[in-house]
């Protein structure tokens, strides 16, 4: 792949990254630290979930049995962010009912949070974003 190409795709890239940043920025209040930090949670939530366990990611909503909570320090740490940021942002997600707080385990983001209508829009948002990008992609590569 030459440079000229591997440019392309970056900037393509780009664009997608910002237009996902939109999308998330668009379910809390247009903040896009809250955004990436809800997005960091249930990531990391299911982030141990592989195919061979059963589950079928094309059909289902993790189940919350199976999220992993993950802790205020290890959100800051993957987001190289001060602690004390995320934890305000957190506290905010839970006084919302985004977030569910697990004691010394962490949080998760709930299930039936993925089941709401705002959050489905999204998806369809998201959804047609990636479809689109991946078809650029495409265009790009056997060009």
């Amino acid at each position: 792949m030459g440079t000229d190409v591997r440019r392309a795709v970056v900037r393509l890239s780009a664009g997608y990254f910002l237009r996902s940043l939109d999308v998330a920025k668009g379910l809390h209040g247009n903040d896009p630290v809250r955004a990436i930090v809800f997005t960091t949670i249930w990531v990391a939530n299911t982030a141990h979930i592989r195919p061979n366990m059963g589950f079928d990611a094309k059909e289902k909503v993790v189940q919350d049995a199976l999220r992993r909570p993950v802790t205020v320090v290890q959100i800051a740490d993957s987001l190289v962010m001060p602690a004390e940021t995320v934890r305000r942002h957190v506290s905010g997600l839970i006084a919302d009912g985004l977030c569910v707080r697990h004691g010394r385990k962490g949080v998760t983001i709930p299930a039936e949070v993925f089941a709401r209508p705002e959050m489905l829009a999204s998806l369809d948002q998201q959804h047609q974003y990636t479809e689109t990008y991946y078809r650029e992609l495409q265009k790009l590569v056997e060009a």
